[in-house]
C-alpha cells in the first residue's frame, strides 16, 4: 500500500464523525473484551486491529516486526484513545510455542486487570513469495508453510487453551486466501489450502464447545 494510500485510511479511520464509526457499536461490540491478533503490525492483521477497535474492544497486535508501521499505528492509537479502549504490540516468532504462549498470558493477564478478559483470536499472520514454480526453493517453501500453517496453529491452539482454562468462552478466527478453494496465480494454494483444512481439524479441540472456530478467506493480491 502506498503512503498515500496508508495516510487515506489512517485518516478515515481516525475521524470521530464517521457514520461507520459510530454505528459499529449498536451492530457489533466487543466492549469489555480484548482481542489478540497475530501479523498485527502492519496491513491485514493491523486492519483488524482497527475493526476490534471500533467494535469498542481492546487490540492486542503481535507480529514478528521490530516496530509496527508507524502511520497506521498512530491511527489506531488515536482511535484506541478516542474510544477509551487500548491497542498494545508485541513482537513474536509466531513460529515458536514458548513465545506464543508467554506473551498470550501476558495478554490475558492484562486484560483481566483491565477488566477486558482475553476473548478472541485472529490468526492472520502469513508471508508468501513471488517466485516461478520452477524456481521456488523448497527452504523457502517450507519457510512459509512454517509460519502460515504451524504458526496458524500454535496460536490458536494456546488461545484456546487459556479460554478453556479460564471458562470463559470465546471466539477464533482464521483468516486464510481464497487460494485454499480456487486456482490463484499471485498465492502459493497448498499453503492457504493447509490453513482451510486446520480450520476443520481444530473444531474437535477440547475447547470447541466453549470456542467457536470460524476461517475467513480473504481475496489478497500479491504487493
Amino acid at each position: 500500500m502506498s503512503p498515500s494510500a496508508i495516510s487515506s485510511v489512517a485518516s478515515a479511520l481516525t475521524s470521530s464523525t464517521t457514520s461507520a464509526t459510530a454505528q459499529t457499536p449498536a451492530l457489533f461490540s466487543l466492549a469489555g473484551k480484548t482481542v489478540a491478533i497475530t501479523g498485527g503490525g502492519r496491513g491485514l492483521g493491523i486492519t483488524l486491529a482497527f475493526a476490534v477497535v471500533e467494535a469498542g474492544g481492546h487490540a492486542a497486535c503481535l507480529d514478528i516486526l521490530p516496530e509496527p508501521s508507524n502511520t497506521e499505528w498512530q491511527a489506531l492509537t488515536k482511535l484506541a484513545n478516542q474510544l477509551g479502549t487500548s491497542a498494545t504490540y508485541r513482537r513474536c516468532d509466531v513460529t515458536s510455542e514458548a513465545e506464543v504462549t508467554q506473551i498470550l498470558e501476558e495478554i490475558s493477564k492484562e486484560g483481566d486487570e483491565r477488566g477486558a478478559p482475553l476473548n478472541g483470536m485472529v490468526a492472520c499472520a502469513g508471508i508468501q513469495q513471488r517466485v516461478p514454480a520452477l524456481d521456488y526453493e523448497a527452504s523457502d517453501f517450507e519457510r512459509m508453510l512454517r509460519v502460515n500453517v504451524v504458526g496458524a496453529f500454535i496460536s490458536v491452539k494456546r488461545a484456546a487453551k487459556i479460554l478453556k482454562d479460564k471458562g470463559t468462552g470465546g471466539s477464533i478466527v482464521l483468516i486464510a486466501s481464497m487460494s485454499g478453494q480456487v486456482a490463484n496465480r499471485v498465492r502459493t494454494s497448498p499453503s492457504a489450502g493447509c490453513v482451510s483444512g486446520s480450520n476443520h481439524n481444530l473444531r474437535v479441540l477440547p475447547a470447541q464447545p466453549i470456542t467457536p472456530v470460524n476461517q475467513l478467506c480473504i481475496k489478497c493480491v500479491a504487493r
